[in-house]
């Protein structure tokens, strides 16, 4: 009788469907869970939910237009084919058990439940629920395992159950209770009770019989924990727990609860009880301060003796309401202690070291670590935290870094320390668009001083020098000693006129006589002056241009001053030459494009490729990138020759599809300068729909330069090529000076470990180190990881070994012409070269 009645109901949706139009179905799929969709009558999908597309392994745009019976397996596709064709003959509405393979190859037994429908055009469709077998088997079984464990808890939680009846003057207990109390019957009346009273102590037993008055007859909660005394001697504890049984708003004449053996959680108490004083004895022996804060109460838990003594405060004193732990902060330290306790107070653990006052008023150091305590719902309950008092480590790594960052003789900042406030300086200077200078200032026949009157005269004589020029420089300046006799200066705001006055007035102070024990000497300098960012945009380049500079000062006679300029060396001349020729190279045809595979290491399956700018000179043969592409990068030239490599790219891309090959991703390298170009989104996007490339086969490389630069519009471009849907991977990671915090902000989706890293694989530890650090990391940000440069077997077996996702390299091939890659294309695995 049900099933007529649902055969009913199904044949008056039928019916009343048949005047209705499709989207009276839009419910039906759109907010259903299982898996639906509309057909036509020949199968053809014709709108289908969001769980069809996970059913079925695909997008909604490309499910449409295919037909039901390409998923269904081959061997049940005729049998689903004729259940509903006659479905549709009466239609009517039935089940039918399927197997459905996805594009991914999984095998997915489901239940098709279709109905047959006539729209107002009169056009015959089929509506279709497919509900997967495997989730109802699996929550069948998730019924059973709950039945299973309720039927267990009472043994679990070692508890029993009992029930009251005041009608019937019945206790009833279950087994467990029984056996918690060392009693063999199950059943008794009220005034049989009074032949168990030596389980309790007297007191114990009063306030029983008070409780259980309190439950009856005014609805309380019973809840009573006390010890009992068997009948057999053995000591136990129990809490009782119960309360009336409602019908409605009103009490009934039951009662119920449950008792539990609480025995094992009293000794766990007490063991604990002993574990906490013992814990306390051993904090307050230590020389670290530890202490717990109750975030319920704001009470003080714990803080060990060492408190006073390093802080000269009580700790109810610094985090009462007046919160004078912020007057103890350095000025300084404030506003990173601030952060760092809100993250605290959010659930965050927090680490940091800041300078605090002592209540003598003496400034100290101290390490600050804390962890939240939270509670089920995430509920901050508890602070516990460890502080040290690090001044003197703190005052010994003070001295070392000085040390190592300072030279011995004069005091100034030495190489090192330059090198890294000159990349500061840079990229402060990228932000605000400041320009600096950079004097090498090298002091003349030096050596001859140091050779004939010794090493001690030669050092005083540096002093003195350092003197001079401090005395003589401009307001904003810095200066460091970087080798023997050579200084370096770096003037901030400084254009190039002023540069040339301030040369000559480091010149002009060396010439006085320098009296230095019984000898006066006389001494010039040279001086190589770079301006940033017109003679270098990076470290490397402003010091090997003001190095150059410094040569041709010191070649033309010394004691004078030379500002580089680019036709100082023939090499200047020659990539001047070069640079020419290169704006021609794109209106002749002269630079062309290479791929080189990417493959998987564990199949050696080639999955993508990197496109690889080639310039072929017609009188120099083939320059190297490492050439011509710095040259690019100094201007827009960089930026054409971009737009030129996505078009002619994405053209190939369209013509290998068009030959019967797979489409694979395809990787571009884009420099930072064009990134910054407004026009390159809309480049990047026109290129990909003029030549139908789906923008997840499109990936765009990017430098470690481009995020240093931290720039909004940096940030601006990358995020809205991901809206694009391409990928974007940073090239050479691991060399240059990426962190975590660029990597979570710009949401990249590959990485590629610089072929420096992976040349002395596996030999080399720190190498090694460092690649299994990064594979880990990557797959910890859900990243993929590219291994540039592989060569050898060695490297590739140890890449597979770290489970790295791609690599590229000659060992399987060198960067091919858009035909031999089509080739290794069609192989689809790559053997390994022979070398």
């Amino acid at each position: 009788m049900m099933r007529f009645k649902q055969y009913k109901h199904r044949k008056a949706i039928t019916k009343t469907s048949t005047y209705r139009g499709q989207d009276d179905y839009s419910i039906f799929y759109d907010l259903n869970p299982e898996a639906a969709f509309i057909l036509k009558s020949d199968g053809v999908f014709i709108s289908l939910n969001k769980a069809a597309e996970k059913l079925l392994g695909g997008a909604k745009k490309d499910l449409i237009g295919l037909s039901l019976y390409q998923f269904i397996d081959s061997s049940l596709v005729n049998n689903t084919i004729d259940s509903i064709k006659t479905l549709m003959l009466g239609q009517d509405s039935r089940s039918i058990s399927t197997i459905i393979t996805t594009p991914q190859k999984t095998s997915i037994h489901v239940i098709l439940y279709v109905t047959s429908y006539v729209n107002e055009q009169g056009i015959q469709k089929l509506a279709c629920i497919a509900k997967n077998i495997e989730d109802i088997k699996q929550y069948n079984s998730k019924l059973l395992k709950i039945k299973n464990n309720l039927n267990e808890l009472q043994e679990i939680v070692k508890g029993g159950i009992w029930h009251y009846n005041s009608h019937t003057q019945k206790l009833y207990w279950s087994k467990q209770v029984s056996k918690i109390l060392g009693i063999k019957k199950r059943i008794t009346s009220m005034n049989e009770l009074e032949q168990y009273e030596y389980l309790l102590k007297e007191q114990d037993l009063k306030r029983l019989k008070s409780s259980i008055n309190n439950l009856y007859f005014k609805g309380r909660i019973l809840e009573v924990s006390c010890p009992i005394k068997r009948h057999d001697g053995s000591i136990a504890y129990i809490r009782i727990h119960g309360k009336p049984i409602k019908k409605g708003d009103q009490l009934s004449a039951c009662l119920t609860g449950v008792i539990q053996d609480t025995t094992e959680y009293h000794s766990i108490k007490n063991k604990l009880i002993e574990k906490n004083i013992q814990a306390e004895n051993l904090y307050n022996q230590i020389e670290e301060i530890v202490w717990s804060l109750d975030m319920t109460t704001k009470k003080i838990i714990f803080c060990s003796n060492d408190f006073e003594e390093i802080t000269g405060w009580k700790l109810s004193d610094l985090i009462g309401p007046n919160e004078l732990w912020k007057e103890t902060i350095h000025p300084k330290d404030k506003d990173h202690v601030t952060a760092a306790i809100n993250r605290l107070l959010d659930g965050k653990q927090t680490s940091f070291h800041y300078q605090f006052y002592h209540a003598s008023g003496q400034l100290r150091w101290g390490h600050f670590k804390a962890y939240p305590i939270l509670d089920s719902h995430n509920k901050l309950i508890r602070l516990d935290g460890i502080i040290q008092d690090i001044t003197c480590r703190k005052e010994m790594e003070n001295k070392l870094l000085h040390i190592a960052y300072h030279d011995h003789i004069t005091g100034l900042p030495n190489r090192l320390h330059f090198e890294e406030t000159l990349q500061k300086k840079i990229t402060l200077a990228q932000q605000t668009n400041d320009t600096f200078a950079i004097f090498h200032v090298d002091l003349d026949r030096f050596r001859h001083i140091n050779e004939m009157l010794g090493y001690e005269i030669g050092d005083d004589l540096l002093q003195y020098t350092a003197s001079r020029l401090k005395e003589h420089s401009h307001s904003d300046y810095y200066i460091s000693r970087i080798s023997g006799n050579e200084f370096a200066v770096i003037l901030s705001s400084c254009e190039l006129a002023e540069a040339k006055h301030q040369a000559a007035k480091y010149l002009e102070s060396l010439r006085p006589v320098f009296k230095i024990k019984d000898y006066e000497l006389y001494i010039t300098g040279s001086i190589g002056i770079a301006l940033f960012p017109k003679h270098g945009k990076d470290l490397e380049h402003l010091l090997k241009n003001s190095e150059t500079a410094l040569y041709h000062a010191k070649n033309g006679g010394k004691n004078t001053f030379k500002v580089y300029c680019s036709t100082m060396t023939t090499e200047s001349k020659h990539r001047y030459s070069l640079e020419k020729d290169l704006r021609n190279a794109l209106q002749t045809n002269q630079l062309f494009i290479e791929y080189q595979p990417k493959v998987s290491p564990e199949t050696q399956l080639l999955t993508g490729g990197e496109a690889l700018l080639r310039w072929k000179h017609p009188k120099l043969g083939r320059v190297s990138p490492g050439e011509f592409i710095p040259l690019a990068e100094e201007s827009d030239l960089i930026c054409h020759i971009g737009d030129w490599v996505i078009e002619n790219v994405c053209r190939q891309m369209q013509k290998w599809e068009s030959e019967g090959l797979p489409l694979i991703p395809i990787s571009v390298n884009i420099s930072a300068l064009h990134l910054t170009k407004v026009d390159l989104i809309t480049k990047v996007k026109q290129a990909l729909t003029h030549y139908h490339i789906p923008p997840y086969l499109f990936e765009i490389e990017i430098t470690e330069t481009s995020l240093i630069q931290s720039s909004e519009l940096i940030f601006s471009r990358l995020e809205s090529l991901k809206q694009l849907g391409v990928r974007i991977s940073l090239d050479d990671f691991g060399v240059g000076y990426s962190s975590l915090t660029h990597l979570l902000k710009f949401k990249l989706d590959a990485l590629k470990i610089d072929k420096s890293l992976i040349a002395n694989l596996p030999q080399k530890k720190e190498d090694s180190i460092i690649i299994s650090t990064l594979v880990r990391m990557a797959k910890g940000l859900g990243i993929s990881l590219v291994a540039e440069g592989v060569e050898t077997t060695a490297q590739l077996e140890y890449l597979k070994q770290e489970e790295c996702h791609f690599v590229q390299g000659y060992l399987f091939s060198q960067p091919v012409s858009p035909l031999n890659f089509s080739r290794l294309v069609k192989k689809g695995i790559l053997p390994v070269q022979a070398h």
